[in-house]
Parts: structure tokens; sequence; C-alpha cells
């Protein structure tokens, strides 16, 4: 049978570390931890030079919907394919290990630096070769790949250019997605979380969904499932990999992981080992009220689309406005302290001009009018993707939630 291929990608804290473990207890499957996200930074870094230029930003971040102001990246990134040729500059920045593929593969960062290939299709073939001849020279996995959160952008081109690639994309709900990472030292905005949050459930929805390219070759995944049903879950999963379900599989506190050692369940708030669900609704007393609150108004129509409940709180607008219940900046993990993504956390100016995005986000979706009465480029912007609007206006619109006014207006 041949070798499939498979991405595991999301918002982190979702179960992405998880489900990986899980199924590297077949042995059949190989899959790596965290790795390769230089390799995508770089594709990313190319694509943006074709559209606009020189790019000096070759380890910026991956944002909340890719590059904000650059609608035309976006978009390209979109069409792409990752049969490019490599140029000498994309070749010396695939050189550019990232520190968590070095700290997690050490046996990798060499050999990935020697790499050669012509295109970015091929240097990642030769990427995964490395990994199957790393951690399973004696026998050849039948299914292959890795997990790293942040790539839902990258699924079309990677589809595009590898027909045997599959793709999981876990979800979980935000609130604890949130009070799961914010419990660490590294914190981030609630915006932050929330707008990464969102793209990921656009994603799901417009591949799954709308793309009959990948319609059968994606799989959204929830992680309160996964918890709550491993094993049920698992075999489902099992099926759509066409993998054999072994009940080891779910033993996760009883293997190590590919870099030796014993695996420790990836929470934050506790060690813990194997499959629990003591964390599903840690966030209601780890945030703060009106930090659950602000984050609901910001996530509601995503929140229920994914059938996730909510509190029905009014939001309070007229205190946000001015005074948001977000991370102080001094508390930001380093790498966002500096970054445009938290400019509202220094600046008024900026703070009012994003909140007042969140507003017409939410007129237009409790607008009447039919989706062709707001332009692409406005639904691109606010929704990451124009056909995902009307799905995602028709789960906001058929459910009860909270109203949009301050103090408790109407709904």
């Amino acid at each position: 049978m041949s070798q499939q291929l498979l991405l595991i990608t999301g918002v982190f804290r979702s179960g992405t570390t998880l489900l990986t473990k899980l199924l590297n207890g077949q042995q059949d499957c190989l899959l790596a931890t965290d790795a390769f996200l230089y390799f995508f930074k770089c594709f990313r870094s190319r694509i943006h030079r074709e559209q606009n230029g020189e790019f000096r930003q070759d380890q910026a971040p991956i944002g909340d919907d890719f590059l904000p102001r650059d609608m035309n990246t976006v978009r390209a990134l979109r069409r792409a394919t990752l049969d490019l040729d490599l140029t000498e500059q994309d070749r010396d920045a695939l050189k550019g290990i990232d520190e968590t593929t070095a700290r997690l593969h050490p046996d990798l960062a060499a050999p990935l630096r020697a790499i050669r290939e012509d295109t970015f299709a091929a240097h990642l073939r030769a990427m995964l070769r490395l990994l199957e001849r790393t951690y399973r020279p004696d026998r050849r996995p039948r299914l292959l790949g890795f997990k790293m959160s942040w790539l839902e952008p990258f699924i079309p081109a990677l589809a595009r250019s590898f027909p045997e690639m599959k793709f999981i994309i876990p979800c979980r709900d935000v609130r604890a997605v949130c009070a799961s990472q914010n419990a660490k030292p590294e914190k981030r905005s609630l915006l932050f979380y929330a707008r990464q949050w969102r793209r990921s459930v656009a994603c799901q929805h417009a591949y799954g969904s709308l793309d009959a390219e990948l319609r059968n070759r994606l799989r959204p995944l929830r992680y309160e499932s996964l918890v709550r049903r491993p094993e049920p879950t698992l075999r489902e999963l099992c099926a759509f990999l066409e993998l054999d379900f072994n009940p080891e599989m779910l033993r996760v506190d009883r293997r190590p992981d590919e870099t030796g050692g014993s695996w420790q369940a990836n929470t934050s708030f506790e060690p813990r080992q194997g499959i629990f669900t003591s964390s599903l609704e840690r966030w209601k007393t780890e945030l703060r009220p009106e930090q659950a609150a602000f984050l609901e108004w910001l996530c509601e129509p995503e929140l229920r689309l994914q059938g996730y409940e909510t509190s029905g709180r009014a939001p309070n607008l007229d205190q946000w406005l001015c005074s948001p219940p977000e991370v102080p900046a001094h508390k930001l993990v380093a790498w966002l302290r500096d970054s445009p993504h938290s400019d509202h956390l220094r600046d008024p100016g900026s703070h009012l001009t994003e909140m007042a995005q969140e507003l017409l986000r939410r007129r237009v979706l409790d607008s009447q009018a039919a989706p062709e009465a707001w332009s692409g480029e406005v639904l691109d912007r606010l929704f990451v993707f124009r056909e995902y609007y009307p799905t995602l206006r028709r789960a906001w619109q058929n459910a009860p939630h909270s109203g949009n006014e301050p103090d408790g207006g109407p709904a």
C-alpha cells in the first residue's frame, strides 16, 4: 500500500499534541511534533515578495489573518502551489532552522540544513524522508507527517502539491484555549486568541464545505470529543486515515515521544499522564468574568457555529471601548510585544480602530441584507473567506445569542 501523508494543524492548546501521540501509537504511523514552521515562513515570504517586492520579515509570526493589511498576498497564497523553483534567497532562508525544531528534533537540524532541492515541494519531501530515516530506519510507516500550529492558510497549496496528503484541524473552545495558554508565563492578548481561533474555524468550514478538492481529505476534530470519547473518536479518525485501530494507541502514558523519554500531557495547569477531562471547563475559574465575556463577544458567532454554549451575557461595550479586559503589554510573550498584533494594548487610538472593525463585523453578521450587498473585499477582511460568510451568518442569526448593544440591548 502506498504511503500517505498527514498534517495536523490548528490553534495551539487544541489537542494537536495529544492527537499526534495517540496516532503514533500505531506502528504504521510516524508524526513529528512541532517541526518545520520555518519552512512555511520561508514560503510565506516568497509569496509576499512575488506580490509586493522585497520582504524583510522572514521571521515574522504568521498573523491572525496571515498578513492583515495585504490581501493580495492572502489571495495569492490560496492559489499557490509548492511547486515553485527555489531561489538562492529561499535556500539561504531554509537554513534558518527555528528554535522549536532544533530543540525537539536535535538530530534533524544539521541534515535539514544540508538539503538541496529545486522546489519547495521537493524540499518538503526531502524533509519528510529525513524524518523517516531518523525515527523509523527499519520500518517504513504507511502514514507519515507532522503536527504544527498556525498552518491552516497553507493547506490549499499543500493539497495541490501533495495529492496523497490529508489534513486534520482540531478545535477547542476558545475560552479554554486562552485560559490554558495564559496560565503560562508566555501570554497573548485576548484579541489575538480570538482572531487566531476565528481564522482556524473559517478555514475548517471553507476547506471542508466549499472546496471540492479538499472535501474528502480534511477532517475537523472537536478536542472535547477526543478526551470525552477517546476510543470511538480515534476509531473514526483511523478509518479516515485508513489505519487499523489498536487499543494501545490510547496508552499515551506508557510511550516515549520521538526524541526519547516518557511523554507527559501538554497541560498548563498540572502535570498529568494519559487522557483526562478535568481541564475542559477550567476556563470558568481561570478567566476573570469580564475576560470570558469579552472573548464570548468576539467569538460568539463561531462558538455557536461550532456548537459551544455561551452565557448570553450582555456585552459591556461602553467600558470595553475605553478599557478592555486585556492582558497588559509587558506580560506578552516576547515575540508579540512589539508586533502590530499588540498595538491596541499600547495605543488607545489603535484599540478604537480594532474595536471599530469588530463592531463592523457584528453589524455585517446581523444584517438582513443579502450577502451580495457587501463587497468581497469587506467580507474577506472580516471573515477570511467571503464564501464562508453566509454559513456563519445563518448559524448566528438562527441561534439565540447575546445582544450587540451595551447594557443588554436587543439581540
